[in-house]
């Protein structure tokens, strides 16, 4: 199965705590299985969501897509 996962949140412009709690699964499940997870394309309201809600350092946050993909097929 897959362990790395990209969230690409370019098409989205709000979030709830229903999508914090879906990113919050994601990350833990692919931990497990020593996999990782990267979010894409947050936009200002979907971080600052994550600054108060003191989750943001536990993400990897990603400017872009191809960042993330850069960066997964580094490691």
């Amino acid at each position: 199965g897959f362990n790395k996962f990209i969230v690409d949140l370019s098409d989205l412009s709000f979030m709830n705590s229903v999508g914090l709690n879906f990113l919050l699964s994601m990350m833990k499940n692919s931990e497990k299985s020593g996999g990782a997870l990267a979010v894409a394309n947050a936009n200002e309201q979907i971080i600052g969501l994550l600054e108060i809600t003191k989750l943001k350092n536990m993400f990897n946050l990603k400017p872009s897509l191809e960042t993330a993909l850069q960066d997964f097929a580094s490691n």
